[in-house]
């Protein structure tokens, strides 16, 4: 470029280029991870919460539930509403565990790290809700999700058989879990929503000029 009327020859560092576009790449692929990761949170839970509130107002009945169901029109279709979801909740599943070994595999690259911010505290803040997110995120998948389909599968036994006594003391056990898992969701989704806020606060202040670490 010029300058007063002089060429001006500035030599770049073949290296620091490539390290940069590379950090760009890497925190391009992890904001992308988790915008993912987070829509598959808030579809699944928009699902939901529309099947079970439109069906079981809409007395819809299955054969296989009018047994059971016969003096609950509306616990036929919470109970058919669960066929609706339950897809659903295993799909978000699989897209959440693809998006977390995804983010595993950043923090590989990296080094231990996912983003190069100048901003220590934020980074670490963004790298701690992201690995708690994970933690939960496997603990849901390896230790609750088994038991709560098992309760479920128990549950829709138990409907088509109509055995109404079983399947009260059956229901009991797969609400508890139910209310656990939804928990975990809730939470996950509050670590995977604080992830992207404070991994794009740790981007924005990375580029400003004049930052330092802190």
């Amino acid at each position: 470029m010029l300058e007063r009327g002089r060429d001006v020859v500035v030599e770049l560092d073949p290296a620091g280029v490539a390290g940069m576009m590379f950090a760009r790449l890497r925190f391009s692929l992890l904001m992308t991870t988790l915008a993912i990761w987070l829509a598959a949170l808030v579809a699944s839970g928009t699902v939901a919460i529309a099947a079970f509130t439109t069906l079981p107002d809409l007395d819809v009945s299955n054969p296989t539930t009018t047994r059971f169901f016969a003096n609950d029109p509306q616990g036929a279709g919470r109970y058919l509403a669960g066929f609706v979801t339950n897809p659903v909740f295993v799909i978000s599943d699989r897209i959440r565990g693809v998006a977390a070994v995804l983010i595993v595999v950043i923090f590989a690259i990296g080094r231990g790290r996912v983003l190069d911010g100048r901003c220590r505290t934020i980074r670490h803040l963004a790298h701690a809700t992201l690995l708690g997110a994970i933690g939960l995120l496997a603990y849901e998948v390896f230790l609750v999700a088994p038991d709560v389909q098992s309760s479920l599968a128990a549950w829709r036994s138990t409907v088509v058989d109509g055995d109404v006594e079983r399947g009260a003391h059956v229901w009991k056990r797969f609400r508890v879990l139910h209310e656990i898992a939804s928990t975990l969701l809730r939470v996950e989704l509050t670590l995977v929503l604080g992830s992207f806020l404070l991994a794009a606060f740790a981007g924005s202040w990375s580029s400003r000029p004049g930052s330092v670490n802190a």
